[in-house]
């Protein structure tokens, strides 16, 4: 008999395959078992809500309206609810909201500018130069637009047409000169 001939045992390559399906679904049941423990730990839970950009809102009204606060579960938000309230408020011109990992929530807004009051039946209102109606004008020192027939404004209100938005484009223009302008 011959000792040079060496023939492979045909389980030992069926092993070597075995053992590599055998380390990844370990691998995998790992990676899904720190997963779950992460998602049912303290961890997960938000613990800090950083608010930047608002300079006319407060924070507090920022995280009511979103429907938000510490202590939630960080996986469990709907974000684009969240985004969809603070947008529906008129200073609110953008909106991001984002999950800074491990367990951080972080809002940037973008307030619209109050550029003009204009003057409606009732009262005078503060519009933004994208046409927006800001809130009811209570002594802000901004320059006026008339001439406008807006019907009954509030808060969220739209301004149309195009004399509304090229009265609002050349008050934005004429902005650097500041108070030198009235009307």
């Amino acid at each position: 008999m011959h000792h040079d001939i060496v023939v492979p045992y045909p389980k030992r390559a069926h092993r070597k395959g075995v053992r590599k399906s055998f380390w990844l679904l370990l691998l995998v049941f790992f990676s899904i078992s720190l997963a779950a423990l992460y998602l049912a730990s303290p961890l997960a839970l938000v613990a800090e809500i950083t608010v930047t950009g608002n300079e006319k809102l407060q924070r507090e009204e920022i995280l009511a309206t979103a429907g938000l606060e510490p202590g939630q579960h960080l996986w469990r938000l709907n974000l684009a609810e969240g985004r969809d309230k603070l947008s529906a408020i008129p200073w609110v011109a953008e909106v991001k909201i984002a999950r800074v990992f491990p367990n951080i929530l972080a809002i940037t807004l973008q307030e619209r500018e109050a550029v003009a009051i204009i003057p409606g039946p009732d009262q005078s209102w503060v519009a933004a130069g994208d046409g927006m109606v800001l809130t009811v004008n209570d002594g802000w020192s901004l320059p006026w637009v008339t001439g406008l027939t807006p019907e009954a404004m509030e808060p969220g209100f739209a301004l149309e047409g195009q004399a509304a938005l090229v009265a609002l484009e050349w008050v934005l223009t004429l902005q650097p000169m500041g108070s030198q302008v009235s009307e």
